[in-house]
């Protein structure tokens, strides 16, 4: 049984890469679908990443072009990188945050790390801890740990996902929030 179909092939070059988007549909329904497959091509984005570094802090980082970026040297939240908004009825916009603390005992190991930070971040409000993971392992071959969890800000559900690894007394986290519809990692 053979079926014919009908289809549209948009292409770009970008960097030396080659993007092409197909759209196959029998011929009695290619114009029914046609307008939806048009705004997809038409939210086709090429974005890059571009580095993050603070030699103060020593690390390095990738965020996407086209978020913003927020430096704040006198907070332990030292850098947000902010999403755009989506459009004007976009309330929340993802963020990935920065942070480096103190640890409250210098002798303290990953899974300790992680127990007092589930315990700081407890207090926000209507905290809940979907998952704790204490044997992570992240860039250099560093002990890591990481946690999902959900909370209220400002009225509105957030889903976050914090990793955190030590470093010289130090705590480093990486804290990722969206709303719980665009929270997928």
């Amino acid at each position: 049984l053979r079926t014919t179909l009908q289809a549209l092939t948009i292409g770009t070059i970008v960097d030396n890469k080659i993007y092409s988007i197909r759209y196959f549909a029998e011929p009695s329904k290619f114009d029914i679908y046609l307008p939806t497959v048009q705004k997809m091509i038409d939210s086709f984005q090429v974005f890059e990443f571009v580095p993050y570094e603070n030699l103060d802090k020593g690390l390095r980082i990738q965020y996407p072009s086209y978020w913003e970026k927020e430096e704040d040297e006198r907070s332990s939240i030292f850098v947000s990188f902010i999403s755009q908004k989506e459009d004007e009825s976009d309330t929340i916009r993802e963020h990935i945050r920065l942070q480096s603390i103190n640890l409250p005992d210098p002798n303290m190991n990953i899974s300790q790390a992680l127990d007092h930070y589930i315990q700081v971040q407890s207090s926000l409000p209507e905290f809940s801890l979907t998952s704790q993971m204490a044997n992570l392992t992240i860039a250099e071959s560093r002990s890591a740990f990481g946690m999902n969890y959900t909370y209220y800000s400002t009225n509105i559900r957030l889903s976050a996902l914090t990793i955190g690894t030590i470093v010289d007394n130090k705590i480093y986290l990486i804290h990722y929030y969206a709303e719980p519809s665009k929270f997928d990692i």
